[in-house]
């Protein structure tokens, strides 16, 4: 048997911290604005299916443009 004093507590962890969008950012890649807005990939994904956040396709790339996050984040 193990004594409840014993037991050690588990720390409590510090909440992430998001990367402040630049203001001379003019679009970032779909990790970058999952970074910024603190959600998954697939949650970028469904942004962008939905049309909440603007994209534009370079070549095979394709890029959220920094605007339609600052919009999403206000």
């Amino acid at each position: 048997m193990v004594a409840i004093d014993a037991v050690a507590e588990a720390p409590i962890p510090k909440p992430a911290v998001r990367p402040a969008l630049d203001p001379n950012t003019v679009a970032l890649s779909n990790a970058e604005t999952a970074a910024v807005l603190g959600v998954s990939l697939g949650t970028v994904n469904n942004l962008i299916g939905r049309r909440e956040l603007i994209v534009e396709k370079i070549g095979r790339r394709v890029l959220v443009q920094a605007d339609s996050v600052q919009t999403l984040m206000s």
